[in-house]
């Protein structure tokens, strides 16, 4: 008798397809593809896409000759461009996934965001690139599912999906520490 299940083979082959799909810097890479040079430059700069820190909105600016704003303007008319894609949601289901899967069952909602990292780099290679790449991708184009939160007296930075409320999770840890 077999002890794998049709089910298991299923799943196990599903997961196995969105850990070969994970790779941050080729969905970045799809992406950035329908953009000018100049918008794909502006954000691979901005969020450190090339692997380098990020840069500032000002120093950006002087290497284009404009103003900050004109940058922002630059940097969010790239990312709806980016959003309003045919292809948009199936490349950034390769992403979606995994991250909703991670937070839900190994951090109930909520992790700590270098904890979250480390668990979704597991996926794939730990270079800067993929890091900024990852952090990217869940600011812009995941924020309807999932939103950072910044450090309190009890958590430390990390993230969260957004049915998740923060409170619940203070007010957990606070009375496990008691």
């Amino acid at each position: 008798m077999n002890e794998y299940s049709i089910l298991d083979k299923v799943m196990t082959s599903r997961v196995n397809q969105e850990r070969a799909d994970f790779n941050t810097q080729e969905i970045i890479s799809a992406l950035l593809k329908i953009l000018s040079t100049k918008e794909e430059d502006i954000l691979r700069r901005r969020h450190g896409l090339n692997g380098k820190q990020s840069e500032t909105l000002e120093a950006i600016g002087k290497l284009y000759n404009v103003t900050r704003e004109r940058i922002r303007q630059i940097e969010n008319v790239a990312i709806r461009k980016i959003k309003s894609e045919k292809q948009f949601q199936k490349q950034i289901d390769a992403v979606q996934h995994p991250v909703l899967v991670i937070l839900r069952e190994e951090g109930g909602g909520i992790m700590e965001e270098d904890y979250l990292l480390e668990k979704l780099l597991g996926l794939s290679s730990d270079t800067p690139a993929s890091r900024y790449s990852i952090l990217f991708l869940l600011t812009y184009f995941l924020d309807d599912k999932v939103e950072q939160h910044r450090p309190t007296d009890t958590l430390k930075q990390g993230w969260k999906m957004k049915t998740t409320p923060l409170g619940f999770s203070e007010s957990l840890i606070e009375a496990l520490h008691e």
